[in-house]
């Protein structure tokens, strides 16, 4: 695509490409971002908290061992005849549980939770892609109003100084002091979107500066990123294919489905399936329940579990389970309509953005030509001062709107790659 890169204003030159190199592209300022950013840093403990999670789950099919160990006085009055005791006394117990089955439940748990990991590593991608989309329209907007407040003051500067010839004029009794109002009436019009760019370009600064956390380089030196539409899809039903297959939001919806499942699992194994274990205890006792001696006592025993009734509260654990599935099934569907709601949406501002600037840029130049030819023909007297005035206006609106469609332009692919969970820092290697 064609670009314009020199906007004629005032019959000077503004760049609008071809920065300094020593500039801040966004392929430097966003891996610090992502480095830094509070968002990704939790989900790095997410995926941790998760991990740890899968750690829990894994240790009910390993061996529990408890010790227990306490020491008293014991004192005992028996019936008549019978000898009483008073003595110290001590006990410690030694014993090892191992899970031998449990109908699946404990294999579910742990699926379950290695299901929770990759959740959290999926909601990483999507917190970091969404940080570069932040990233990227913080910049390219501080970027847009800088330019436009460029342009608004060009365009006060020359009518202000066409107000001063015409003032001139007026008192060497060649001109009109209807002219001089005209020319003050748009200078304060002039100044008026001036006013206005600049309380923007303020809100776009602490926009930036909330996302990165730092002030902006000088604004002058930042780099527009170019829009490589060669990395786009070749067309609308392809875009949505790969979204359908790359969406980070729509994979998660779908392990919530798959852990939903699990879930199901785990409460019909706790409902209908035995719990098989082997324990083994080693007791030791020493002048306990008034026997003057050391007893010890050695246990080794498989036990079978099988739950009859809870007061039917496993019951209701399942079918509340078959509930949550059905509803993360509904959300899963859902969640497809929107991502391919979001990637036609992406793709059709991309398509307006792009004709928009096209025109816009075409109005721009010829705009611009015709101011030239207007000041022309003013200074030997064959147009009016209203026309030029009107003219300047119509100029500067038109280089502003080229920019701002040529932004959307911009932001509008980097929605569209957000939707296809493709805008990684990859997109801005190389400027």
């Amino acid at each position: 695509m064609v670009r314009l890169k020199l906007f004629v204003l005032g019959g000077g030159l503004i760049v609008y490409a071809g920065l300094p190199v020593a500039a801040e592209p966004l392929s430097v300022v966003l891996p610090e971002l992502l480095k830094s950013h509070e968002n990704v840093l939790a989900a790095h403990q997410d995926i941790g908290a998760a991990e740890d999670r899968v750690d829990v789950a894994k240790a009910d099919y390993l061996p529990s061992v408890d010790f227990t160990g306490n020491t008293g006085y014991e004192y005992q009055d028996k019936a008549p005849g019978s000898a009483t005791t008073s003595t110290g006394f001590r006990e410690a117990s030694l014993g090892a549980t191992q899970l031998i089955w449990d109908f699946g439940k404990t294999l579910s748990q742990i699926d379950r939770s290695k299901i929770s990991v990759q959740q959290a590593e999926l909601r990483l991608k999507n917190t970091e892609q969404g940080l570069i989309r932040e990233g990227v329209s913080a910049y390219l907007n501080l970027l847009r109003i800088s330019k436009t407040l460029q342009f608004a003051k060009e365009s006060e500067a020359n009518i202000k100084k066409q107000t001063g010839l015409e003032e001139a004029l007026v008192k060497r009794r060649s001109g009109l002091q209807t002219d001089v109002l005209q020319a003050k009436s748009t200078l304060a019009g002039a100044q008026a979107n001036r006013v206005f760019a600049e309380g923007q370009l303020t809100a776009a600064m602490n926009r930036y500066r909330s996302v990165f956390k730092a002030e902006p380089s000088e604004i002058s030196t930042m780099i527009r990123p170019p829009l490589q539409l060669d990395k786009l899809p070749a067309s609308l039903g392809a875009a949505i294919e790969t979204a359908l297959k790359r969406n980070l939001g729509l994979k998660v919806a779908q392990l919530a489905l798959d852990a939903a499942s699990k879930t199901i699992d785990i409460n019909k194994a706790t409902l209908w399936g035995p719990k098989v274990e082997m324990s083994a205890d080693l007791n030791y006792e020493r002048n306990v329940s008034g026997t003057l001696d050391n007893k010890i006592e050695k246990l080794v025993k498989i036990e079978a579990t099988y739950p009859l009734f809870s007061g039917g509260s496993d019951m209701a654990t399942y079918n509340a389970s078959l509930k949550t599935s059905k509803g993360a099934n509904l959300r899963y569907v859902n969640q497809r309509r929107l991502v391919e709601e979001q990637v036609r949406n992406a793709w059709q501002a991309l398509k307006t953005s792009n004709a928009s600037a096209e025109f816009l840029r075409n109005q721009t130049i010829i705009s611009g030509e015709f101011l030239e030819l207007a000041r022309i023909e003013r200074k030997l007297g064959k147009r009016s001062l209203i026309s030029i005035l009107n003219q300047e206006t119509s100029y500067v609106n038109s280089v502003s709107a080229a920019l701002s469609a040529e932004t959307d332009e911009l932001l509008a692919y980097y929605n569209l790659l957000f939707a296809m969970s493709a805008l990684d820092l990859g997109v801005f290697s190389g400027g």
